[in-house]
């Protein structure tokens, strides 16, 4: 079961809000919210944690 079906069957309610990595776009997890919408961090993957260390924004979503 994925990550978001598993958090709507737990809940009974849709997650409409999305937490995505900015380094990786890899999804870190689900809110409950009124709307839908997009909420940036960074996961804990070495790779995105790496760059977060040096200041590299080079790979950031959108950048």
């Amino acid at each position: 079961m994925k990550k978001m079906e598993r958090n709507i069957v737990e809940t009974g309610r849709n997650h409409l809000g999305t937490i995505l990595c900015k380094r990786c776009g890899e999804t870190i997890g689900t809110l409950d919210t009124e709307r839908a919408i997009v909420y940036y961090s960074v996961c804990e993957r070495e790779q995105c944690g790496e760059r977060m260390e040096s200041g590299d924004d080079a790979g950031v979503l959108g950048a």
